[in-house]
């Protein structure tokens, strides 16, 4: 979802969906997989959405 958040009707609601299921995972095992999926600005659009201080520094 936080890779493509215009793709299909439910745009207005990707943010608060991904900031709960970002709550509720495990930071670092998702960093490790971000990585090499080449998804770390993904991951980094997440928490800001999640209000993480994390994605409030450069990656």
């Amino acid at each position: 979802m936080a890779r493509r958040p215009l793709l299909g009707d439910a745009e207005a609601d990707v943010p608060a969906a991904i900031a709960t299921l970002y709550r509720r995972s495990d930071l670092d095992r998702m960093e490790q997989l971000a990585q090499p999926q080449r998804l770390v600005s993904a991951l980094r659009r997440a928490e800001l959405w999640a209000g993480d201080e994390r994605g409030l520094s450069p990656a």
